[in-house]
């Protein structure tokens, strides 16, 4: 999602959640908003201002509201790294 602006954002999680069958899952795995104390968050800032510009999307929403029917779904989110990365599972729930 860090490669696409965030109105595509939107397309692409509404899609691949579009795709899911009751009981099944979504996995998303990517840049997440580091914390505050992450000795990479400036490196990080720097690097996607310069090299991935669609990235800070993903600092400014979570996952599940570039959803439009993210009450469908029952949302699980592991970080680590000083939250700089994300997994996000989407389970269809009805």
């Amino acid at each position: 999602l860090h490669e696409v602006p965030d109105e595509v954002k939107h397309e692409v999680v509404d899609h691949l959640l579009g795709q899911v069958e009751v009981g099944g899952k979504v996995v998303f795995v990517d840049y997440a908003k580091p914390k505050w104390w992450n000795q990479l968050k400036l490196i990080t800032s720097i690097f996607f201002d310069t090299q991935e510009p669609y990235a800070k999307g993903l600092w400014r929403m979570q996952v599940r509201e570039f959803a439009a029917d993210a009450d469908r779904f029952g949302w699980r989110r592991e970080t680590i790294f000083g939250d700089l990365f994300q997994k996000v599972v989407a389970t269809r729930e009805r």
